[in-house]
């Protein structure tokens, strides 16, 4: 198959607790429910955008791709990224600090282009979208990732508790979900949406124009994730599935000629 592109945000120190052997279980989930086809990987170099500390930069190298390079433009996440590479004795990956925005790479400079869950925080996310189409080649297949909307009473409560928190503490924030016993892997997603000052919730109708505007051609909104995606319950036809979740996830596959 051509190349790809992929978008989620993650922090470092959530990924730093996390194995990046569930990024690559999920990751496969979702390319095979969707009949993404990766068989060529072993010849393709990818770009995670906004890689955090690195989880599916692993996790495509995992799959087989024959590099991997990471951006952020937390020099913390960086730094957890490059730890977890040497943790694990991992080769032909790199990271580096950067903008998604601005990212420091000559057009058409990968085959698979991935950023999940990013650029929802970013004060320009159709710059980001821009800047992903540039840097892949042609022929390539864009995955992207954004918050949607609408997006039921999930994205709804986030909203309620983004209003009520907006001037508490972060670490008091995280301190106060862990002592009525919320997950750790749970409480940074909470936070990573409620304490951000960016949370953009967007329509297909607004993402596919995007990439429309962008050059991406053959656009396709994914309708299937892992058992825990809010799109996969939508799919089941789970009671109360659309009340909760709304449209579920907008990830989108597209390509570039």
């Amino acid at each position: 198959m051509s190349p790809a592109i992929i978008t989620d945000g993650f922090s470092a120190p959530f990924q730093l607790n996390h194995s990046g052997r569930r990024r690559y279980i999920s990751s496969k989930t979702r390319l095979d429910r969707n009949g993404i086809d990766i068989t060529n990987i072993g010849q393709m170099k990818v770009l995670d955008a906004g890689c955090g500390g690195g989880r599916y930069t692993v996790a495509w190298r995992q799959l087989g791709a024959k590099a991997a390079v990471g951006v952020d433009i937390s020099s913390i996440g960086v730094e957890s990224a490059r730890k977890r590479v040497t943790d694990n004795n991992l080769a032909d990956i790199e990271f580096q600090i950067a903008s998604v925005l601005e990212l420091p790479f000559p057009d058409n400079s990968f085959e698979i282009v991935f950023s999940n869950g990013v650029l929802h925080h970013t004060v320009d996310w159709k710059a980001g979208i821009s800047e992903l189409v540039r840097v892949l080649k042609p022929g390539g297949l864009g995955w992207l990732y954004l918050i949607e909307n609408p997006g039921g009473l999930f994205w709804g409560l986030i909203d309620v508790m983004r209003e009520l928190m907006k001037n508490e503490n972060k670490e008091f924030a995280r301190l106060s979900l862990k002592m009525i016993g919320i997950p750790d892997n749970r409480i940074f997603y909470m936070l990573d949406h409620v304490m951000v000052p960016i949370n953009i919730q967007l329509t297909p109708a607004e993402i596919e124009d995007a990439l429309k505007t962008a050059g991406a051609v053959d656009i396709r909104r994914l309708q299937r994730g892992t058992d825990f995606d809010r799109i996969e319950s939508i799919y089941r036809r789970d009671p109360y599935a659309e009340v909760k979740y709304g449209v579920g996830e907008n990830r989108y596959v597209f390509t570039k000629k």
